[in-house]
């Protein structure tokens, strides 16, 4: 094998590459055992955003870079059998964000800090995005009558970065 820029196999064993299951994610205020960790399963995180606008000139058009649009985080979660984390969802919702139905607070009220962590193969960071996020959507229960666990997805608006930090060979970047 052999190729003009990828010269033999062995070029590709030279990398170490990433793996889906390497990361971690927090919710410092979360509910009761999970403000520690959180019983994520999968995450999303919207790395970046763009959006293009067509551009007429004569008897051609192209595209050029426009605007970029709001970030988002979808997390699935398992739940413990209190269903603590529903209630704490409900609970930043309908109190926190709605006021009980009375009112809406404002965006510096309502959101709560995440953490996203992304791993090497040693467990050891490669990188940590901290995040200001209210939820977006609807949360539904969802019940059946197979055995197994009770899982939810949520998304997430991030409103705000509170730091990214990238670590590449145990020093900060």
């Amino acid at each position: 094998m052999g190729g003009l820029w990828l010269k033999n196999v062995e070029c590709l064993r030279t990398v170490e590459w990433s793996k889906s299951w390497l990361w971690d994610i927090r919710f410092p205020d979360g509910p009761g055992i999970f403000k520690d960790w959180f019983p994520a399963t999968d995450v999303e995180e919207n790395v970046w955003s763009l959006a293009d606008k067509n551009w007429d000139a004569g008897f051609t058009s192209f595209a050029i870079p426009q605007r970029t649009s709001f970030f988002s985080l979808k997390v699935t979660f398992i739940d413990d059998i209190c269903l603590s984390i529903e209630e704490w969802l409900d609970t930043w919702v309908n109190e926190e964000i709605l006021g009980g139905g009375k009112y809406t607070h404002t965006l510096e009220d309502i959101c709560k800090e995440v953490h996203v962590a992304k791993l090497d193969n040693k467990h050891g960071l490669v990188a940590l995005n901290e995040y200001y996020v209210f939820p977006k959507g609807e949360l539904f229960f969802s019940g059946n009558s197979q055995s197994g666990l009770h899982s939810n997805s949520i998304d997430f608006v991030i409103a705000g970065t509170k730091n990214k930090t990238k670590v590449q060979h145990g020093k900060k970047r």
